[in-house]
């Protein structure tokens, strides 16, 4: 595969990555995928806050900390769901251009043999 400016890569739109380090890239997204799934977790237990007391600052305090963190589109969970899943598209894109260059390389070495 060729990409602009003549180097070996795999990308589409303003992402592009030299296809030698596309195993590198993989890892370091799925590590950043992973650790956006840790700051789920963490937002889910801010969804789940308790008020201190019963008063109605505290009530509304835990309430708006509640919908900010899983209160919809606007929400942090959300936000994050949408993070997540991107980096998975970009790692399954990497992949799949990683498997093509992988077996055209593969071909290309068969028909020299041949």
């Amino acid at each position: 595969m060729s990409a602009p400016g003549g180097s070996d890569g795999v990308g589409g739109g303003l992402f592009e990555v030299n296809i030698a380090e596309a195993p590198r890239a993989i890892r370091e997204l799925e590590q950043a995928r992973n650790e956006l799934a840790s700051i789920r977790d963490d937002a889910l237990r801010l969804a789940d806050v308790r008020p201190p007391a019963t008063d109605d600052v505290s009530v509304d305090a835990a309430r708006a900390l509640s919908q900010r963190a899983n209160g919809g589109p606007q929400s942090f969970m959300h936000a994050l769901d949408e993070g997540i899943q991107e980096i998975a598209r970009m790692v399954d894109a990497l992949r799949a251009g990683l498997a093509r260059y992988q077996e055209n390389e593969d071909s290309g070495r068969l028909s020299f043999t041949q």
